[in-house]
Order: C-alpha cells, then structure tokens, then sequence
C-alpha cells in the first residue's frame, strides 16, 4: 500500500481529513502487525502518534528509526530532541 507522507498532502485538503487519513492508516499496520514481532515498540509508537498528528513527516520517523536510540538524548517532543555528534 502507498500512501503520501504528510508533507506531499494537497493544499486543499483540510487538516483534520489528513490527520484522520494518517490515523487509519497506521491503525492498519498496528492492527496487521498485532501478535507479531513487527508489533511496534513504544517508541516506535510514540514516533506514529507524532506522525498521524502531523509533528513529523514520515521521512522524520524514518529518520529517527535510523538514528540509534542511544544518539536521541530527548524525543519527548519532536521539537526538543536533540542527538550527539
């Protein structure tokens, strides 16, 4: 399935409708991956919910999957995290 990260969503599209579009689709991988090991870590799901309210592209989630955890010294808001060099 594709799907449009938040940041190529149309200029007429409202926000609410992005963000609920967001959501289900992450609802979706949830859903398929529940009692699996590609169930999504805490994390991981904090990095969603960011995501579906519009915080971070999907590229940044990526890119914060790709960062080792132990380079993020803050991800308690998208805006504050901070990595060591």
């Amino acid at each position: 399935m594709y799907f449009l990260p938040s940041s190529e969503q149309t200029r007429s599209e409202p926000l609410e409708d992005a963000e609920r579009k967001r959501r289900r689709l992450v609802n979706l991988v949830i859903g398929l991956s529940q009692d699996t090991s590609l169930y999504p870590t805490p994390y991981e799901l904090q990095l969603l919910d960011y995501y579906v309210c519009g915080q971070l592209t999907i590229d940044q989630v990526l890119d914060y999957l790709n960062t080792p955890r132990f380079a993020v010294l803050n991800v308690s808001s998208p805006s504050s995290a901070t990595f060591t060099g």
